[in-house]
């Protein structure tokens, strides 16, 4: 069985345990170690239905990769969660840090969700709902696609360190930096 799956089990298994421990308050206290790489941290944030909500922060508290696919929005929100944010690629050892820790895991070659916007203006590219700069940019030769009104998020391939727009509903995985 691939690492990724055992930890995935791992996670699947442990987060329903930390839903109904009968002392959820103790549960909070721990964090409980899933591996050489993630821990799980329960949030003070309680789901729709009331249960407490249980996320994996990375051990070197640098990046998380999401456990599903969520649109931009509900992406954002969820590293809100964890008081992380969608990663930012603001220098280029970010990227490049990522890069390593995704291809370790066989998971570069897919889009992920960035903090990358045009909220704001709907012209100038920005990370986050703070509206920092781009600093560099990597975009796919035919991107930024500035003139459809729909496009308003960015994506990354962080195999190719290429950066696309798309429409900020779609779902797809993301990562949530520290």
């Amino acid at each position: 069985m691939k690492p990724i799956n055992i930890i995935a089990l791992s996670l699947l298994g442990l987060a329903a345990y930390t839903q109904s421990a009968p002392n959820a308050e103790a549960a909070s206290e721990v964090q409980i170690v899933v591996g050489p790489y993630l821990r799980l941290q329960p949030s003070d944030d309680r789901s729709a239905n009331g249960s407490r909500i249980t996320v994996a922060i990375p051990m070197h508290h640098k990046f998380f990769l999401s456990p599903q696919k969520l649109n931009w929005y509900e992406a954002n929100y969820y590293c809100s969660l964890a008081n992380l944010k969608l990663v930012s690629f603001n220098t280029p050892s970010i990227e490049a840090e990522l890069k390593g820790f995704l291809s370790f895991f066989g998971l570069s070659n897919k889009y992920y969700w960035t903090a990358g916007n045009r909220f704001t203006t709907q012209k100038n590219w920005v990370w986050g709902l703070n509206g920092y700069s781009f600093n560099i940019n990597h975009w796919a030769d035919t991107e930024p696609r500035n003139a459809t009104g729909n496009n308003n998020c960015l994506a990354a391939v962080i195999e190719t360190n290429l950066w696309y727009t798309y429409d900020c509903s779609t779902e797809m995985d993301f990562v949530c930096q520290l």
